[in-house]
């Protein structure tokens, strides 16, 4: 897909594998990691697949490094919601989690989660904080058309609650200006485009589809928003937002609060309250161009520069490399016995 091509646009190797059934793409990694001499296993995918892998290569190919990524919180990486083979899913995960050399989470909320449900011991995971671009010459202007422009960038599915975000601007005066744009698609697009009508937002909130580079429309919002329905595991968007000195509105749902400091880099509600969420809104909108906002907006630029992508990286490869070179050490050590 696009990943794949991007990857390959930048001189990586991709090889897509053209098996259809577990059992063949279970072998075909393992042929893979023998033949390209690989030395370190990153499973990215919250499949039970690839936690099957990396327990079959901490039994049977123990020189190699494996780490495991947590991009979620535990109840979304075995799926709480898909009842029927839950048992089976969360004991090979805890199983993947308990033998690989170290996982990763993406937050502090989602180690905790690992902890809490996979029995994941605590020293085994670091937590290394996702990372994006930050370019300050990109850094946009107050809009000076009077009207506040509001953004919400990410899937359109149930679980992200763009639902919550239609509810609370139904719930504000009708005197109150504004317009809204929703970037990104998905499954439930149609309830919602049904929603907008049903609530008379349509002259205001606008359906922009999927993007490639958000940073544009990012760059003309004032206000981002984001009320999920789940507990997020970070939220990208956030901080591409408020690297760009938008003011954001979330809710306190899983990492976020570890992001977002009330009323000093952004504004939380909580969860689910959407008349809260409609008084901070109403609020935020109609002091938009204020001094105090400026404030907020310079502490949100400065807060989020440790989410920078050079700061991501820096951190991964200290990682791999520490791990390498003690599975090396261990190695040269058994050697000797």
């Amino acid at each position: 897909g696009v990943n794949a091509e991007a990857i390959r646009r930048i001189g990586g190797k991709v090889i897509v594998l053209d098996v259809n059934n577990n059992f063949g793409r279970v072998s075909q990694i393992l042929k893979l990691i023998r033949k390209e001499k690989i030395d370190v296993i990153v499973s990215h995918n919250s499949a039970p697949l690839f936690k099957i892998i990396l327990i079959l290569v901490h039994y049977f190919m123990r020189e190699r490094v494996t780490i495991a990524y947590a991009h979620a919180d535990a109840m979304s990486i075995y799926d709480e919601s898909r009842k029927r083979g839950m048992h089976i899913r969360k004991f090979v995960h805890r199983i993947g989690f308990e033998k690989c050399d170290e996982v990763i989470a993406i937050s502090k909320f989602v180690k905790e989660s690992l902890i809490r449900s996979f029995n994941t011991p605590a020293e085994k995971i670091k937590v290394i904080y996702n990372g994006t671009t930050i370019n300050k010459a990109l850094l946009s202007k107050k809009n000076g058309n009077g009207i506040p422009q509001l953004i919400y960038v990410g899937r359109l599915r149930k679980e992200k609650g763009v639902q919550n975000i239609l509810k609370a601007l139904a719930n504000m005066d009708h005197m109150v200006k504004y317009n809204m744009k929703i970037i990104g698609d998905g499954d439930y697009r149609p309830v919602l485009e049904a929603m907008v009508s049903q609530l008379g937002l349509q002259d205001r909130v606008c359906f922009c589809g999927s993007r490639v580079d958000v940073a544009k429309d990012l760059m003309e919002a004032d206000i981002f928003v984001h009320f999920p329905e789940c507990e997020e595991g970070f939220g990208i968007a956030i901080i591409e937002a408020m690297s760009l000195g938008k003011i954001c509105v979330c809710s306190e749902s899983g990492a976020i609060p570890e992001i977002i400091k009330n009323q000093y880099n952004g504004y939380l509600i909580e969860k689910k309250d959407m008349v809260h969420a409609s008084e901070i809104l109403k609020r935020v909108i109609g002091e938009h161009q204020s001094e105090k906002n400026d404030v907020l907006r310079g502490h949100a630029i400065e807060s989020v520069q440790k989410y920078s992508i050079e700061n991501y990286a820096e951190k991964f490869d200290e990682t791999i490399e520490s791990l390498y070179k003690r599975k090396i050490t261990k190695r040269e050590y058994i050697r000797k016995l």
